[in-house]
């Protein structure tokens, strides 16, 4: 499966941006930063990729601590993290 974390540094916008999500309908989850995305920050939000048409629509001007967007592949070898750029 393929999702999308959008990244933040402070737990409170985090939260807030996943209530958000859950406002429009869509799956989110706020969960720890996996280390392969070789960022400071250590909380996310993740939701399908198929939603990132949707997400990155969603003005980000009010988090102050968004840091960005990072596709998440599991595969059977382990899990591959990359920034989006967009």
């Amino acid at each position: 499966m393929v999702n999308v974390l959008a990244v933040f540094s402070v737990r409170t916008e985090t939260l807030m941006f996943n209530q958000y999500l859950h406002r429009l309908k869509i799956n989110s989850t706020v969960m720890n930063t996996p280390k392969q995305a070789h960022t400071s920050c250590g909380i996310c939000v993740k939701f399908p990729l198929m939603m990132f048409g949707t997400v990155k629509r969603v003005s980000l001007n009010g988090y102050r601590s968004f840091v960005g967007f990072y596709k998440v592949t599991n595969t059977r070898v382990g899990t591959i993290v990359s920034p989006i750029k967009y």
